[in-house]
């Protein structure tokens, strides 16, 4: 067996290097090249080598009938089949970027293209805006340059939604034009664009403003991108791709599957251990699953304990059966604390793309709907979300009012039982002081929180009670808004810093108090 799977590698080798020697190489020839891998891999115990082979012949364009040896290398870079090559190109160019250019004018576009490459770039061309468009969702280039924007005629829909993307991934985009005119200038730094150029354009000074948009983009999509605790992605990010992996599916009927990943109890861990275990724990689980996962696959945290795994070309069964190992090797991860050692469970639900999804959030309530089922099962479990099965509703919201006086206990208490919100629950606690809050077993995983809390109170105050709050539970699931002296703007900035919400004086209607906190209600936590 080994014999052919070395035989089947230097295939491979082969051919991509004869395709380097090539100015273009034909669909039908990467067509054919990729058929022949997604045959051949599982028979010779290759199975990754088919998995992914075949995953790049489901999204490969149709209406791409050329493509150079650079395109090529890219668009295989994240597999195994370019596994030993790429190796060879990072140890010459240590991370090329990959720049679009989108021009009517062929020749002038492979100018460009060819004194790009030669200065170390990666470069993929377009000639109209549909095209870049869907280059754009495909390759997740770093850079876009666009040559002559206001004399392309093309739809502009399809303009605004090249913006669009542009801003929310933060490409930096420069435009080349023959318009020298200031006002021309102004207007297109108004449509977001980051440089401009007045041809003839100075390739060096070009180069080095890509160089340096890259660079900066960089800085700041780790620091928006990345979780700094575990340096896995983060929300924001889910959000991008996910809706990139939607739109690829839509388009290209592309399969991928979303897992939410719950460490059990680990509310007890922190209670038990201290909050710097919890946090080596969190740790610990973002590298157990970066170091498991497959290449493509995408590790990323929502915040708290939960986890996401977005995974590619990978059916809900296959996505079961891949958790299912993770769950079973990370249980018998030791952690320690002190002379203490202690495992941690995980739970997870599981959804699979389908055709009536539009967002990325209802695929990731659908997954919370099936680990809510596994939690409730008994933990340690990971559950496949079923469309026919009847979920009880996960949004359950405990509004818990700490007040000592009662009056504004009861008050408060009579106007929140009046609030209605579609697809939520509410359970009202009352507490007369904060030392009562604090001693009570108020939080419960899994659910959300509205804390209302007066601001000065005996023995435990109010800022005191958030300051717990906010050290020792997940922010994201927990609102809070502080009630304050009307006169005393001392108290609310002192409430703001210490990471209340909003603040509501006193006196209040108790009408507008129900009114506000409906609508923070829906804004900010459901």
């Amino acid at each position: 067996m080994k014999k052919y799977q070395l035989k089947l590698q230097e295939k491979i080798e082969k051919t991509l290097d004869n395709w380097e020697a090539q100015l273009t190489v034909s669909y039908d020839e990467l067509y054919r090249f990729l058929h022949s891998i997604a045959g051949t891999g599982s028979s010779i115990g290759l199975p990754q080598h088919s998995a992914e082979a075949r995953g790049k012949l489901e999204l490969l364009p149709l209406d791409k009938e050329e493509w150079s040896h650079e395109e090529i290398f890219h668009y295989l870079k994240d597999t195994v089949l370019v596994e030993r090559k790429s190796k060879e190109v990072l140890s010459a160019n240590a991370d090329p970027s990959l720049v679009l250019i989108i021009s009517e004018d062929g020749s002038y576009l492979a100018y460009l293209k060819r004194s790009l490459e030669e200065q170390g770039f990666m470069v993929t061309g377009a000639l109209s805006l549909e095209k870049g468009n869907q280059f754009f969702n495909d390759q997740k280039p770093e850079c876009v340059i666009l040559v002559d924007p206001n004399e392309v005629t093309v739809n502009s829909a399809e303009l605004s939604a090249l913006s669009q993307k542009l801003w929310t991934e933060i490409v930096p985009v420069m435009v080349l034009s023959e318009r020298s005119s200031l006002e021309a200038q102004n207007q297109a730094y108004k449509n977001g664009v980051t440089d401009y150029f007045v041809k003839p354009v100075h390739m060096s000074e070009l180069t080095v403003r890509i160089t340096n948009r890259i660079k900066l983009r960089s800085i700041f999509e780790r620091s928006l991108m990345y979780d700094d605790l575990t340096g896995v992605f983060n929300r924001r990010y889910l959000r991008l791709e996910g809706t990139r992996q939607l739109e690829l599916f839509h388009r290209y009927d592309t399969m991928f599957s979303l897992v939410l990943l719950d460490l059990d109890f680990f509310k007890k861990i922190n209670d038990t251990y201290g909050h710097l275990t919890g946090d080596d724990v969190l740790k610990g689980f973002a590298d157990f699953l970066t170091s498991k996962k497959r290449e493509g696959d995408l590790v990323i945290r929502l915040g708290g304990e939960e986890f996401v795994l977005l995974l590619p070309n990978t059916n809900k069964y296959q996505a079961l059966q891949m958790v299912d190992r993770f769950r079973i090797e990370f249980q018998e991860l030791p952690f320690t604390s002190e002379e203490t050692t202690f495992h941690v469970t995980v739970s997870a639900g599981i959804s699979e793309v389908a055709k009536d999804i539009s967002k990325i959030e209802e695929l990731s309530d659908k997954a919370d709907k099936a680990l809510y089922a596994a939690k409730r099962a008994g933990r340690n479990k990971a559950l496949i979300y079923n469309p026919n099965e009847v979920y009880e509703i996960e949004h359950v919201v405990t509004i818990c009012i700490v007040d000592d006086n009662e009056v504004v206990r009861d008050v408060v208490e009579d106007e929140l039982q009046k609030i209605v919100v579609q697809g939520s629950v509410f359970r009202i606690l009352t507490f007369e002081s904060g030392e009562d809050f604090l001693q009570s077993d108020w939080y419960q995983p899994r659910q959300k929180f509205l804390i209302v809390l007066d601001r000065m109170m005996p023995k435990v105050d109010g800022l005191e009670v958030l300051s717990h709050i906010r050290l020792n539970f997940p922010e994201l699931d927990i609102l809070v808004v502080m009630l304050t002296g009307k006169s005393n703007e001392e108290e609310i900035v002192q409430a703001l810093n210490a990471g209340a919400d909003d603040y509501i004086t006193k006196p209040f209607q108790p009408e507008e108090l129900r009114a506000r906190i409906q609508r923070l209600l829906k804004r900010t936590l459901l």
